[in-house]
């Protein structure tokens, strides 16, 4: 019984280490998007298939909000800093606004989650878990997403992709103005840097 049991268990080590990281769904990583100080993406985005700009995240700092809790400042092209923390429920962000001057904290991006869940965040964001596992090909790579299908009160309509430990993969923007399906801007994920 102990030698069949110790085949069982040497081939079960055999089958599970054989399997390809790009062939698995997401594994169990606990971050939607990993930040640390110096991590860094680079993006591109195509708009109405013409224009094409290029951008550049970093995680430039961290700084203290609250009782003593640690938040991370995220920049976009070195202008717009974004505030967020991800708490194991998901990436938090921290928002100040003239309907918030002294700030609130806000759920964006709940991970994990069910497929088709459904919330609001305090700005008045709608967002849907559409899939927890699309696999999306960019210029960077395939990667298995979480997709976001996300409402701006503003009328902006977008689906999200975030792998689990990378980020954000891919941004599509809709044209809500037709009620179509049309992309009208597409943000890729180019090259990314954990150092």
């Amino acid at each position: 019984m102990k030698k069949k049991l110790a085949f069982v268990m040497a081939l079960t080590i055999i089958v599970l280490g054989s399997c390809k990281k790009s062939e698995t769904p997401i594994a169990n990583v606990f971050q939607i998007l990993p930040l640390k100080i110096g991590y860094n993406w680079h993006y591109r985005t195509t708009i109405n298939d013409t224009i094409v700009l290029n951008h550049d995240n970093l995680v430039e700092k961290d700084t203290t909000i609250g009782s003593n809790e640690n938040w991370f400042i995220l920049t976009y092209d070195q202008n717009t800093r974004m505030i967020c923390k991800d708490r194991g429920d998901g990436l938090w962000f921290f928002i100040t606004n003239p309907t918030f001057p002294q700030g609130v904290e806000s759920l964006y991006y709940r991970y994990p989650s069910t497929e088709n869940y459904r919330y609001q965040t305090v700005d008045g964001v709608v967002v849907t878990v559409a899939s927890i596992s699309t696999k999306v090909t960019v210029s960077a790579g395939t990667f298995y997403c979480y997709r976001y299908n996300t409402t701006y009160p503003s009328g902006e309509v977008y689906s999200e992709y975030f792998s689990p430990g990378v980020g954000m993969i891919l941004l599509e923007k809709y044209d809500a103005s037709t009620g179509s399906n049309n992309i009208t801007e597409r943000t890729e994920l180019v090259s990314y840097s954990f150092n």
